[in-house]
């Protein structure tokens, strides 16, 4: 589903007056899941609860780490989660769940590409290497599966690269704050939420402050644009921003006070250039 109708419109969204992060279902550093339950929170229907209750022998081979988790509850919940502790141990859980029952749908996740292109950049000799990395791990999964299986390996999204020297700090910047309650989202696709009767201004300075290298938009004209998909629940539409600022090639709005981690990353993603929207999908077996 697009976001639109899923709800998790960001790296980060307002949620209920709290910035929530997504990935580690935290506020403030503090464990949400219980005041954000995150079932309530993405109600629909996951794909693998749908093949689960037609029948499917439905995996999710995931990282031990992260069963349980907000995240794996909200997205990955049906089925069964195989806790996976390395790409080995992921490649034979998923040949071993790949032959259970007539029907089988098995999903598995490789974070090290991700991971070194973010924190290297996807123009290295590191990401390269990683991705022969990704290769054979997938040429060793499909030596392994059974006959008549179909593996597809494709990816969330694609990457750019953002230099120290192109980062625009919201937090240095008195400019961009002035009128804004929060921000969220994430460097390359920011949420910014304003003080009632400031979004003018705040559109105006923002667009003042960072000219050409962004596109700002108004909530209504991002879902007029069909950024969010085709449908827009209240929830995602109350979790976007007043503002979505777009940025274009080689930029981002990062927080390096508030939020160091990102700041220090090089490579970047949630902008609509084709580097960042355009995945491959692969296909081995029949």
């Amino acid at each position: 589903l697009p976001p639109g109708e899923h709800g998790v419109t960001g790296y980060t969204s307002l949620v209920e007056d709290r910035v929530l992060a997504w990935l580690t279902w935290t506020s403030d550093g503090a464990d949400q899941r219980d005041a954000l339950v995150p079932e309530q929170l993405q109600p629909r229907a996951t794909v693998f609860e749908r093949a689960a209750a037609g029948g499917v022998s439905t995996t999710v081979a995931g990282l031990a780490r992260f069963q349980g988790s907000g995240l794996t509850r909200a997205v990955l919940r049906g089925g069964r989660y195989a806790g996976s502790v390395s790409a080995g141990d992921t490649v034979a859980l998923v040949a071993a769940a790949a032959a259970e029952g007539p029907r089988s749908l098995v999903y598995c996740y490789t974070p090290e590409l991700d991971l070194t292109g973010h924190v290297r950049g996807v123009d290295s000799d590191a990401w390269r290497a990683e991705l022969a990395v990704v290769d054979a791990f997938a040429a060793q999964l499909s030596g392994r599966l059974p006959a008549g299986t179909r593996l597809l390996v494709t990816g969330d999204h694609g990457m750019v690269d953002v230099e120290r020297d192109q980062q625009v700090d919201y937090d240095a910047c008195p400019a961009l704050q002035q009128g804004v309650r929060a921000l969220t989202g994430e460097p390359r696709a920011r949420h910014v939420h304003v003080e009632p009767g400031a979004l003018d201004d705040v559109r105006a300075a923002w667009t003042a402050e960072l000219g050409d290298r962004v596109r700002v938009l108004s909530r209504d004209e991002a879902v007029d644009d069909g950024l969010l998909g085709p449908v827009v629940s209240d929830a995602a539409r109350a979790r976007t921003g007043d503002l979505v600022v777009l940025a274009g090639a080689g930029t981002g709005v990062v927080r390096r006070t508030v939020e160091p981690g990102p700041a220090r990353l090089r490579g970047h993603h949630g902008s609509l250039t084709a580097d960042e929207v355009l995945v491959p999908l692969l296909q081995a077996g029949p």
